[in-house]
């Protein structure tokens, strides 16, 4: 199993900056900042590359989005 120490450089909740020695913490980051922006942009093709088929996101309210919708 790898570890990886995280340290976070900024609580934007718009953008999430880390680092790790391993490098995913940084994909990931990069990948969850290109789908808000994708949503921002309103470029949901860019959004559908980005997301599992299988995406099923639940809000607060108990209302569902998935993949589809």
């Amino acid at each position: 199993m790898r570890s990886s120490s995280l340290t976070l450089l900024s609580r934007d909740p718009c953008y999430l900056h880390v680092s790790d020695s391993s490098g995913d913490v940084e994909t990931i980051a990069r990948l969850e900042n290109e789908r808000f922006e994708s949503v921002v942009a309103g470029n949901f093709d860019r959004l559908a590359e980005l997301c599992h088929p299988e995406l099923a996101y639940t809000h607060t309210n108990g209302a569902t989005d998935t993949y589809e919708s």
